[in-house]
């Protein structure tokens, strides 16, 4: 009787997590990432133009104050002057947009291709939060200007010098120890060749 309640509860819990995965299994519609792509598409058009303003107006009006400001400065810093190109290739894909209040706030992420006076970055990871706002889509948040600085490019570079480090340090141990086996191998042949055998004399 047990086994039989035991086995009626697993079944049930299993059901439901099954129809919880197919509830949230698409966090956007179709429809919502078409306005996703076009808002953050939008962000890259505006910014490619120097069209500060108009960039602005994509914002969330629930967008934090400090972040916001922070996040303008950067246009102007950098964009106002159409000094800045910028691409961005957004993953819109289930498994990827991550839902951070159902219906309502979503982090997107993507990659992106930037290029200024006497600089250029490519394939760099970057991230929009969008909020639904009355239906629409508003970008709440980004971290794009901070991955195309100092910081971020020098984090890249970063990670790069160390895996060169590692494969250089594995690269020296490796030959250390092909040094090693040739001396002992030398070693063993002297041995071999001055060896106490029965003498011919």
């Amino acid at each position: 009787m047990k086994t039989r309640r035991y086995a009626v509860a697993a079944l049930a819990l299993i059901f439901a997590i099954t129809l919880f995965n197919l509830t949230f299994a698409a966090p956007l519609t179709p429809q919502d990432k078409d306005q996703v792509k076009w808002v953050i598409g939008s962000f890259a058009a505006n910014v490619n133009n120097g069209n500060v303003p108009e960039t602005v107006k994509l914002f969330s009006p629930n967008m934090d104050s400090s972040r916001k400001q922070a996040i303008t400065e950067e246009l102007y810093s950098r964009a106002a002057s159409g000094g800045l190109r910028l691409e961005y290739f957004a993953d819109l894909s289930d498994s990827s947009v991550e839902e951070i209040t159902p219906g309502v706030l979503y982090k997107v992420t993507g990659r992106f291709k930037a290029e200024g006076p006497n600089w250029n970055v490519s394939g760099l990871k970057a991230t929009f939060t969008v909020e639904r706002v009355n239906g629409y889509f508003y970008i709440n948040d980004t971290d794009i200007f901070e991955k195309m600085g100092l910081k971020g490019v020098g984090k890249i570079f970063g990670w790069i010098g160390g895996i060169m480090l590692v494969i250089f340090l594995l690269f020296v141990v490796f030959v250390v120890v092909i040094v090693v086996l040739i001396v002992r191998s030398q070693k063993k042949k002297k041995l071999v060749g001055t060896g106490g055998g029965p003498s011919t004399i």
